[in-house]
């Protein structure tokens, strides 16, 4: 018997439960937190050796330098510098 309580008891007890079971998972949470060194595979995510930046803000270095001519020639893609421009610096660095 619920002595008298009735439909308010019966809300505390469920209410009693819900914080017992998060109290439970706060514990287990906390004892063995998720590894944040490694993100779960899959879209979204910068592979190491891409050149872009990863979700930790830093760029992982990619297999082979980029030379400045290399450089030179995304910009003159990317619409940076003009065709003129790009002819007058290839010939400084090849020279």
């Amino acid at each position: 018997m619920m002595m008298g309580f009735g439909f308010i008891g019966m809300l505390f007890m469920f209410l009693f439960l819900a914080i017992i079971v998060i109290a439970a998972v706060a514990v287990i949470s906390w004892l063995f937190p998720r590894p944040l060194s490694s993100p779960p595979s899959g879209r979204g995510y910068a592979q190491p050796s891409s050149p872009y930046p990863t979700e930790t803000g830093l760029v992982q270095p990619s297999a082979a330098p980029e030379t400045p001519l290399d450089i030179l020639k995304r910009r003159y893609a990317r619409g940076e510098i003009t065709r003129e421009e790009f002819e007058t610096m290839k010939e400084d660095l090849l020279a």
